[in-house]
């Protein structure tokens, strides 16, 4: 038989569990709330050191692969936010297909004149983006890409695993 201090020592702890489910929910509010997240910066850092490379020439497809993500991330940001803002990541896209058929002749990536203009305008949409995202959007817009990547609806190389959550 159970004495009156055990139940009460049991109700406590039971009582203490529920209140302390989730140890980190209050790190994930505070995360929600950030101006820009951590990976966003990191992801937007890669996809422009990745555009210099790829527009000098670079033969490195993994490169192609960052760029590709962080352009279709906004481009599912841009779908929700502005229709000219999804023209233009639009635009950047199919200068990452023109990009990519360039490579596939020659070995080595190359833009033409108004691909490199419209990749540009891409990266500073994806700055603007990012920054007006929360981590949260942007992790739902990476969830989605990879949705269509895997249903083929993007017509872009598959992502490298250094984007991948």
């Amino acid at each position: 038989m159970m004495k009156t201090a055990q139940r009460l020592a049991a109700r406590r702890a039971i009582a203490k569990a529920a209140r302390h489910d989730n140890a980190t929910a209050g790190f994930a509010t505070i995360a929600r709330h950030q101006p820009i997240g951590i990976s966003a910066a990191h992801n937007l850092v890669l996809a422009e050191q990745a555009f210099k490379d790829l527009a000098a020439g670079s033969a490195d497809h993994e490169l192609f692969g960052v760029l590709a993500m962080a352009i279709n991330c906004s481009l599912v940001r841009a779908e929700t936010i502005d229709p000219l803002l999804e023209q233009t990541m639009q635009r950047a896209v199919v200068a990452m297909v023109d990009a990519l058929g360039i490579f596939e002749r020659h070995g080595r990536c190359g833009f033409t004149g108004p691909g490199l203009d419209a990749v540009r305008q891409a990266l500073d949409a994806y700055d603007a983006i990012a920054r007006a995202s929360n981590p949260v959007q942007m992790q739902a817009a990476l969830t989605e890409v990879m949705r269509r990547y895997r249903k083929q609806q993007i017509p872009a190389v598959p992502p490298t695993e250094e984007l991948m959550p």
